[in-house]
């Protein structure tokens, strides 16, 4: 599946958490998963990146640490929305 990102997009994309990890298709990234497992690192599956659309690996090691704390910031920041609207 081929993504066709605007200007703004691709720029928002390169400063977003993507940076710095590699894009790749669903194949190549089922590919290097499999390998990365084999050589004796475990529980690494390729996942849709919500900011490019493409591909990366990774695993959940520290996934509910880093939900709990993008969590915490969400109810920060709506709290002083709350704040600066009254």
């Amino acid at each position: 599946m081929k993504t066709t990102l605007g200007k703004a997009h691709k720029a928002a994309v390169e400063l977003s958490q993507c940076r710095g990890k590699k894009s790749l298709d669903f194949e190549r990234a089922k590919t290097v998963a499999r390998r990365s497992n084999r050589n004796g690192d475990k529980d690494y599956q390729p996942y849709r990146c919500k900011e490019c659309g493409r591909f990366h690996v990774g695993n959940t090691k520290g996934a509910n640490y880093r939900l709990a704390l993008q969590q915490k910031r969400l109810k920060a920041k709506e709290i002083l929305d709350e704040r600066e609207a009254r």
